[in-house]
């Protein structure tokens, strides 16, 4: 998602690290390391003080919710099950 957000940008991304941890991103970020991509939810957590700036144009994620077909979810997973296709019945 990102190299295409930024070659559509005509923008070079160059990496210095790749993590899962977004928070050791964040760190990073917040010591001097560099920059980091975050969600914006990360990005505003308290802790060291970081400067924020919205990515032109937006990026934006496919996300998937997944559960177990052969397993009836709790009443709370069935919920927010439901929940997220009523939220999501438009956007397919």
């Amino acid at each position: 998602m990102l190299d295409d957000l930024f070659a559509r940008a005509g923008t070079p991304l160059r990496l210095a690290l790749e993590s899962g941890d977004p928070f050791l991103l964040r760190s990073l970020a917040a010591h001097g390391f560099g920059a980091a991509i975050l969600p914006r939810s990360l990005a505003e957590l308290e802790g060291p003080q970081v400067e924020l700036r919205s990515l032109d144009p937006p990026a934006t994620l496919d996300v998937a919710l997944v559960w177990r077909r052969d397993r009836r979810p709790s009443p709370a997973a069935q919920t927010f099950i439901e929940f997220v296709r009523g939220e999501t019945a438009d956007s397919g």
